[in-house]
């Protein structure tokens, strides 16, 4: 099983490819990597909080907002954050719908600020846990 800060730094491979992706043209891309940042920044998360992983994407969502969201101990609006990535990774990986720059970098954007924020709290987490 990976570390906490295994994931986070896998979210910050994502970020970078997400935003590569953007730059670059490739929207489909940035919105799927986007949501793979956060993905792995909330697995990260839920590890340092000793939650097992579970196998599905829903799973991993229903046990960060059962542990993370729910309990208070992050702004309701990162479960949010997370629900609408991974709506825009699901159109823009599965229906064939056009993806334009404008939702590209909506996603990268919304990722980015996930994944601080997320590091900001699994640093703080591990920080009182040493203390």
């Amino acid at each position: 099983m990976l570390m906490s800060e295994q994931h986070m730094e896998i979210a910050g491979e994502r970020l970078r490819a997400a935003r590569n992706s953007l730059d670059n043209g490739f929207y489909r891309d940035a919105c799927s990597s986007s949501y793979y940042a956060v993905f792995a920044a909330t697995c990260g998360v839920l590890v340092a909080r000793g939650v097992s992983i579970p196998k599905t994407h829903k799973g991993v969502n229903v046990q960060f907002h059962e542990h993370v969201v729910k309990t208070g101990l992050i702004d309701p609006d990162m479960g949010r954050s997370l629900s609408v990535i991974e709506r825009t990774r699901l159109v823009a990986d599965y229906s064939g719908k056009p993806i334009n720059s404008s939702d590209a970098q909506g996603a990268v954007d919304m990722a980015e600020e996930f994944v601080k924020n997320l590091l900001t709290f699994s640093q703080s987490t591990r920080t009182s846990k040493s203390q």
